[in-house]
């Protein structure tokens, strides 16, 4: 159990319930909408302005008296997953294919560099 001096609340793996994950779910999309306005304002990336809040959310949590989330590091994963995915998804969405403009050729340097390295690294793995 964690206790916070400050607050008088104690948190443990038991008071994660349904609640609990649609408003903290809502408060990581509201937060992610106002670091999007900030980044629009201040022509930081999105991206660093999140890492910023996250990390400012962290120690603030820290100060309040709250040094062990439950499932913390489970959180973390997914919420890192999803973000990852919505990159990539939204990086498609932008990417434009012209005739002008033709995908790489298999036979180009730069494919085979990338399966190479993607194959060691398939390879080196598997090894462990």
């Amino acid at each position: 159990m964690t206790s916070l001096p400050l607050l008088s609340l104690e948190l443990s793996a038991d008071d994660i319930n349904a609640y609990g994950i649609v408003i903290g779910g809502s408060a990581v999309i509201i937060l992610s909408y106002f670091a999007n306005l900030l980044a629009r304002r201040t022509n930081i990336p999105s991206v660093l302005v999140l890492i910023a809040m996250g990390i400012g959310l962290r120690q603030g949590l820290r100060a309040v008296g709250l040094h062990d989330i439950p499932f913390e590091g489970l959180i973390l994963e997914l919420l890192g997953t999803v973000g990852l995915i919505f990159i990539v998804l939204e990086a498609a969405l932008d990417l434009e294919l012209t005739r002008d403009k033709p995908p790489r050729p298999s036979d180009s340097p730069k494919y085979r560099e990338t399966f190479a390295i993607s194959s060691a690294m398939e390879n080196w793995r598997d090894k462990r």
